[in-house]
């Protein structure tokens, strides 16, 4: 379900000022209205319409630390597409070192990547790159379907070699064999690991790795997996976290299921070409060093670190492993040497863009978003004075539940909505106003009225995000659309409009 922008649903009078398909055009480009702003401080991935992992790739080209045109040779296999694009904004680093700029050419066939770099950070000529892509991410579901703009609050994987288990990783004292580029990953690219087994009835089949953790803050473990001659893979956390594990099914007739396990909270995602990716999260109940663990298991029902009778080199293959403070995993943040950080997507319309599209009197906020991380107060869209004393927005309050507001400082008279949703669906919802005639709708539901609220004075729309006191909070998903009228729409189009 995609909102259009169709005739047939719109009159003249409708008085339509801003229209933002973001999954039909994969663009932030308007077709009616002012186009937002955005910035993201760092590279970031997304699912490509091929539905592959793009966004971060490497090179061993040498180059100098400076401004102007520069030249990458990707690593990526020759001819497959990167979905790298002219005037794409990228950043290549080495660490400290960086340049930040656009993409003016690339070519799949050679990998070539030819960028003009405006700013710079460091110095010093480098032959190892990480090249980031910094612009709007446009994601899409495994077999193409592009779901919209994503946006996403800011995460660190604080685990090291993402997508090199014989590094960093331990192979519990040498009892399991840990081999490199075994098969394709997520990316396409030939560099996913092999966890395999030994036949020492004792033997734990883990791969571990330890880093530090705050009490009291909760932490996600993801990593992809795919089935290799076992069916079956089991993640852990050490015992900071109170050694919270999850069985997964990830081949046979039951695969993408989740089997037994203890404490965490736990998920799993289909990917093409027999990948899921599993996830534990848990909470830490002391501050120091512990351990995160992955490895085959011979059922769904295995306890944890459970050994058993193994067969030389049967096994399964493992990526881009995640380790991140929050409730629920973000999109792929691959690291080597240290812990990488993917700074927040931030998207608005302000200033006179904003003052010459909203009517501060009435007007129609309309939006078709996906939501499937588990955070509450996920705001999709906001027209506000940037203090939340003043707004009126689009939000879920939780998976399963939509919501809208209209508040106005000092007012007694907010109009709060909220409908019931299914998790991880696509949702519509529009939210009406004019002074004593609000109105609420949600995936065609007769819309909810309030004759009693005041309309607050705004000065800017940001999508994706809301300030409030100090905090910034996320919609961490996707936005398939978004429409703005200057009129209040009766309560049967919205219900319409909706549908």
């Amino acid at each position: 379900m995609i909102l259009k922008t169709s005739r047939s649903n719109l009159s003249s009078n409708d008085q339509l000022s801003l229209d933002l398909p973001f999954a039909a055009t994969k663009s932030l480009t308007a077709r009616v209205g002012p186009t937002p702003v955005f910035t993201r401080g760092s590279g970031a991935t997304y699912i490509g319409s091929d539905g592959l992992i793009h966004g971060v790739d490497t090179s061993t080209t040498s180059n100098t630390i400076g401004t102007g045109s520069r030249t990458f040779t990707l690593a990526a296999t020759a001819g497959q597409d990167q979905f790298w694009r002219v005037g794409d904004a990228v950043e290549a680093s080495n660490g400290s070192n960086f340049m930040v700029g656009t993409v003016t050419s690339y070519d799949a066939a050679t990998q070539s990547l030819v960028c003009n770099m405006t700013s710079i950070g460091g110095s010093g000529t480098f032959t190892s790159w990480r090249i980031g892509y910094r612009a709007p991410r446009f994601d899409h579901t495994s077999d193409g379907v592009c779901r919209g703009l994503l946006i996403e609050e800011s995460r660190t994987n604080i685990c090291l070699q993402s997508e090199n288990f014989g590094t960093t990783w331990a192979n519990d004292t040498g009892l399991v064999a840990i081999s490199l580029d075994q098969t394709t990953s997520p990316s396409g690219a030939m560099n996913a690991d092999k966890i395999s087994e030994n036949t020492t009835a004792s033997n734990r089949r883990i791969a571990i790795q330890g880093s530090s953790f705050v009490s009291g803050t909760t932490y996600t473990f993801s990593c992809f997996v795919k089935a290799a001659e076992r069916d079956f893979v089991q993640l852990r956390f050490g015992s900071a976290l109170g050694g919270q594990f999850q069985n997964f099914v990830i081949g046979g007739v039951n695969a993408g299921t989740i089997g037994s396990g203890s404490g965490a909270t736990s998920s799993i995602q289909a990917y093409p070409n027999g990948w899921y990716r599993c996830s534990i999260t848990a909470a830490s109940a002391a501050t120091g060093s512990s351990t995160f663990t992955i490895g085959p298991q011979i059922s769904s029902t295995a306890l944890g670190w459970a050994p058993y009778v193994g067969t030389i080199g049967s096994g399964i293959f493992v990526w881009g492993a995640q380790v991140e403070a929050g409730s629920f995993a973000t999109s792929y943040i691959p690291t080597t040497t240290g812990s990488v950080v993917r700074s927040a997507d931030v998207c608005s319309i302000t200033g006179g863009n904003f003052t010459g599209m909203w009517n501060q009197s009435e007007g129609t906020l309309l939006a078709q978003t996906q939501k499937t991380s588990t955070n509450s107060n996920a705001f999709i869209i906001s027209a506000s004075d940037n203090s939340l004393n003043n707004e009126t927005d689009l939000r879920y309050n939780s998976v399963s539940q939509a919501a809208a507001l209209i508040n106005v400082s000092g007012a007694s008279q907010v109009a709060g909505f909220q409908a019931s949703i299914t998790s991880g669906s696509a949702v519509k919802q529009s939210i009406a106003y004019k002074l004593n005639d609000c109105a609420y709708a949600v995936n065609g539901a007769s819309p909810i009225s309030d004759t009693s609220a005041l309309i607050p004075t705004v000065d800017r729309l940001t999508i994706g995000n809301v300030a409030v006191v100090g905090s910034i909070f996320y919609l961490n998903g996707t936005i398939a659309s978004i429409r703005y009228y200057k009129k209040r729409l009766p309560n049967a189009k919205l219900q319409a409009l909706t549908a």
